[in-house]
Order: C-alpha cells, then structure tokens, then sequence
C-alpha cells in the first residue's frame, strides 16, 4: 500500500492525461459500485398485487435506466416546445461556463496544460453554476416585475471533468434585448467564466433537438463506459444534470399511464402527441376531506381515463430538517434518527421516492402505499449510504418541498375495463 504522503505527492505530481485517466476509472469504478449496492438492495424487495396475492421482482437495469432518463427528458422538451409555440415564445439557447479556478488544469496558448493552483473543488463549481442559473431565470425583472420564464437545463463535463451549463429559456420576443442584459450582469455579479453563449434560435421548433443533442452526449449512448463515467462523475459531486420547469405531467404520471396505455408512435407523431390524443386524466386537490381544485388534462373523449387524487398536506418546517441533520453530525442508529424525524412530521414516503428517483433511477415505483414500512426500508440500507441519501434529499430539495402533496388514489382505466389501481399494490 502506496503511503499516504507519497500518495499525496504523486497526485501533485500527475499530468494532465494521468489525472483524466485516472478520474476515468475513479468515476466507472464508482458507478459500477453504486450500481451494485443498489441491484443488491432493490433484489430483496418485491411488489404485491394484495388483490390478486401476485408478487412481482423488482429488477435494476442500468442501461435501460439511462434510456427511460433521455426519453423522459425528451417528452418534457417536446412538452414545453409546444407550450411555447403555442405561446408565440422564442427559445434562446445559453452557455455558461466557469473561471479558471475550477479547472484542475489550465491549458497555455501552445496547448500545454499546466496544474492550477488557484483550483477548488469541482462541486463548489456546480453550486455556482446552479446558483446562476437559478438566478437567471428566477430573477428576471422588467419594470419592476419578474418576469415568469420556463426553461430547460443541462450539465456537463468538459474533457478535465469541470462542469459547464446549457439552457433553453422561452420568452416574448420583447422581452429578449433586457434578457440578454440580465444574462451579462448575472456572469458579472457570479464571477463565472468569460466564455458564454446566447442565441436566439431561428425556429422554436428547434429547441428540442438543440438541447437533446447535449443530452444524448452525456447519458444515452451504445457505449456502458461512457454512461458508466458521467454516472460516476454525477455521482461523486452530488450533480443533477437535467432540470427543467415544472409541467402538468408528472413523470411518475407518465411512468405508470405508458405501462398501460399503448404511447407507441404512429407516423409522424411524437409520444407527447400520442399522450395528448389518447389520454384523458383529471386530478382532484384535497385538504382535510373537501376537494379544492380539480384538473382535467388532455383528450377528454379518449376512452383511456386516469384519476388521480393528490391530497395536500401541511407545510414542513425545513429549519427543523437543518438542526437535526447538524446535530447529528456523530450519526446515531436509523431508528434513533427516524424516531426524532416523526416528532416533525417528515415526508418518509417523499425521502423513499426520491431514493428511486435519483439513486435506484425507478420512477415507476411512485405508487408507494401510504402505510410503507419505510423504517424497515431505511433499516436495510448501509448507514452511510442512508446518512448520503438523507443530506442530499434535504439540502437538494428545500426549494421545491415547501409544500407537500400524497398521492391519495391513482386508477387508469380503458374502455371501462380498470389496468391499475393503486390501492391494490403494495410494496414489500
């Protein structure tokens, strides 16, 4: 075993080739470990239907994870291109990138690269590239008002692994010359890298292939490798790759309606298209057993019919979340922990989905039972893995969990005859 001093000095040491080398077995290493605690835990569990007494497997497929990510991605980018068109939008397309130091290397005039000092840490790089962004789009004001924007995001690495930015922003055509003065003193006020991009493209129509040929770079290729790299590389530094604005569909929606309700296309129609003229979904809003709001999405007349109820419930106190996860900097047992996390009313069932969503990349397990046995489910996992899923759940979603939604009932029917109910299954 190399001694950690004379480790130390031999990473000080590496040029720029051995360090890419070097992080690109890190990140598949990583990535194939990951995947392995996770086939190993999500083997264990099955799905029953408590009507018919059927167990079903859950199986954990990588590859075809990576493939449902990018079609997913693509329907949503479909999605808000056409809302867009719709609402006489342009798309102007944004790059942005970061300082010097954040690269590990910097790259003189003849091509040489030369260590960086002044370098940080790489996801210190993506906090501030999120936080731009954010800022951007979230931020935009015209005569004293924000304006309402939507957007699509992407992250990526470049060849050295440092993260940089594309996105999709849809605006009225008045309002692109104050944007793009807003996008200029967003850079300045972020210190972010001299490089950037901004383009308003020629056609809205377009919007989808120019942000999904990024996509498709970094997760949906032939090659495991490649896939395994970005995975590990997004895993390591805690990276969300693709964001966008929220849309009517959820994707748990339209996991579970494309199980059951045949999406394939016919022509020149997209899966958008196909979901839009073949579904009829109406979603019912309760707080304390009275219905305040109700939805009804797409093809009223389709003879394919999904209900949904969503009931709300109260506001969590995430300064709550925050002052139990410091105080348990030494990490006590799970049952300790999740015993002190009840007294606040935490949302087991949201840590669980989003357990599926960003680690075990299983979406269509969103139908989990509100009775759950989520502390046996906790229980299960390795300590460290459980204190990494509960951090990020916590720190990474603060934003977007102010408010709190179950899902009460979930029916998809076609022709009368009922495909899912979701009452009826439960997992063990």
């Amino acid at each position: 075993m190399i001694p950690k001093k004379q480790k130390k000095n031999n990473l000080e040491k590496e040029t720029y080739n051995e360090f890419v080398k070097r992080k690109t077995n890190e990140y598949i290493s990583l990535s194939l470990k990951t995947s392995s605690k996770i086939s190993s835990f999500v083997s264990k569990l099955r799905v029953i239907n408590k009507t018919s007494g059927e167990f079903f497997p859950v199986v954990y497929d990588f590859m075809n994870i990576q493939k449902d990510n990018y079609l997913w991605f693509n329907f949503v980018s479909t999605y808000m291109q056409n809302k867009a068109i719709k609402q006489n939008k342009k798309a102007v397309f944004v790059t942005l990138t970061l300082p010097s130091e954040f690269h590990k290397f910097k790259t003189l005039k003849n091509g040489c690269h030369v260590r960086n000092k002044k370098f940080t840490f790489l996801s210190d790089g993506y906090k501030k590239l999120n936080e731009s962004f954010r800022h951007l789009y979230h931020n935009f004001i015209i005569d004293r008002k924000k304006v309402k924007t939507t957007y699509l995001r992407v992250i990526e690495p470049h060849k050295d692994f440092t993260p940089h930015l594309h996105g999709i922003i849809f605006l009225s055509e008045d309002e692109i010359p104050a944007f793009k003065n807003h996008l200029q003193n967003t850079i300045k006020t972020f210190s972010l890298g001299v490089q950037y991009d901004f383009e308003v493209l020629d056609s809205v129509q377009a919007s989808v292939s120019y942000i999904m040929k990024y996509v498709k770079k970094s997760m949906f290729s032939e090659n495991e490798l490649s896939v395994r790299i970005i995975d590990g590389w997004k895993k390591e530094n805690k990276i969300r790759m693709f964001t966008h604005s929220q849309i009517s569909v959820k994707r748990y929606f339209f996991s579970l309606i494309s199980k059951h309700i045949d999406l394939s296309s016919e022509g020149n129609y997209s899966i958008l298209e196909n979901f839009e003229k073949r579904v009829s979904v109406s979603i019912k809003y309760v707080f304390e057993g009275e219905i305040y709001r109700e939805d009804n999405l797409f093809n009223s007349d389709s003879e394919n019919k999904v209900y949904i109820v969503k009931e709300k419930i109260k506001k969590i106190d995430f300064e709550k979340y925050i002052l139990i996860s410091e105080s348990y900097g030494h990490w006590t047992l799970v049952s300790d922990f999740i015993a002190d996390l009840k007294k606040i009313d935490f949302d087991f069932i949201g840590l669980v989905r989003y357990y599926y969503e960003f680690y075990a990349d299983s979406p269509e397990l969103y139908y989990l039972s509100s009775d759950f046995d989520y502390e046996h489910f906790f229980l299960s996992m390795d300590f460290d893995f459980f204190k990494d899923l509960f951090e990020n759940y916590v720190y990474d979603n603060i934003e977007v969990r102010k408010l709190s939604y179950k899902i009460k009932d979930f029916k998809i029917y076609s022709s009368g005859l009922c495909l899912y109910d979701k009452k009826e299954f439960e997992l063990l």
